[in-house]
């Protein structure tokens, strides 16, 4: 499989009669989504987000490379599309979410995840456009509510976000990778 990249603008336009308002299409780890930033107000220092995918909420330095690159189309700096912005977010702070594990690593974890006890108890989806699953498991002995969004398909990375229930690091690296294989595997059974 290709490398997919983790930031991707793929088009960007300032909206008529607004001036210094921007709506960019773009893919965040191969997902689609759309950012609407208003910059009338960057003399005091803020822009106001609009519009903003929840896969942006994960990774602030994600955020702030699409910030940056809209900040250019609006002074009018003449830029190429789609432009792949994955240097600048990797350059930033911090390991992007967005970004795949590598091939070994992703197969030892998946030995790690086989060796853990999980039964699932009850599972319900939400329409498959929000991805929200809610699972009832059993790990180890331990029953556990979980709440989860799940971003996934073909030709994206997977992006996995606990909304509610017990905190991850209460749970091995193991049991959470068999958790979010489980998620994973919900989320597609639509």
């Amino acid at each position: 499989m290709p490398q997919i990249p983790l930031l991707v603008v793929e088009e960007a336009t300032s909206e008529p009669g607004t001036g210094e308002r921007v709506t960019a299409r773009l893919r965040v780890g191969g997902h689609p989504g759309r950012v609407v930033l208003d910059f009338s107000r960057r003399r005091l220092g803020l822009v106001e987000y609009l519009e903003v995918p929840a896969l942006l909420d994960l990774h602030p330095p994600t955020m702030h490379a699409v910030v940056r690159f809209l900040e250019r189309v609006v002074d009018g700096e003449p830029v190429d599309f789609p432009t792949d912005l994955t240097e600048d977010v990797e350059t930033d702070q911090g390991p992007s979410p967005f970004a795949p594990l590598p091939p070994a690593q992703k197969a030892a974890l998946d030995r790690l995840a086989d060796s853990v006890p999980i039964e699932v108890l009850s599972c319900e989806r939400d329409v498959p456009e929000a991805g929200q699953v809610t699972l009832q498991l059993k790990v180890a002995g331990r029953t556990v509510r979980l709440v989860a969004e799940v971003h996934a398909g073909p030709e994206l990375v997977s992006v996995i976000r606990w909304l509610q229930g017990p905190d991850r690091e209460a749970f091995s690296e193991a049991e959470r990778h068999a958790i979010d294989r489980l998620l994973m595997d919900s989320s597609e059974r639509q």
